[in-house]
């Protein structure tokens, strides 16, 4: 529900992963960010928030996993979903 509607206007952010708990978007400012989580609220109900930005970042669908770099060297993520 959340990915669709940040795939509209006006935020047209790409969704790059998604499981069921986390949606990576790519392509959005942070006025951008910080409306579209206030929207979701008032307007769908739902609680977004804004866990980490990354830098980069691998996805593996296959195994639903990923690995993604906040560029910092100690802020480095795993994540394997089963």
């Amino acid at each position: 529900m959340v990915g669709r509607y940040a795939q509209n206007e006006p935020y047209n952010f790409k969704v790059v992963f998604g499981y069921t708990d986390s949606t990576f978007f790519n392509g959005g400012l942070d006025t951008m960010v910080q409306d579209f989580i206030q929207c979701c609220k008032d307007k769908l109900g739902v609680i977004v928030e804004l866990k980490a930005v990354f830098t980069n970042s691998i996805f593996y669908l296959k195994k639903n996993r990923y690995i993604a770099w906040t560029g910092n060297a100690k802020g480095a993520t795993n994540n394997q979903r089963s």
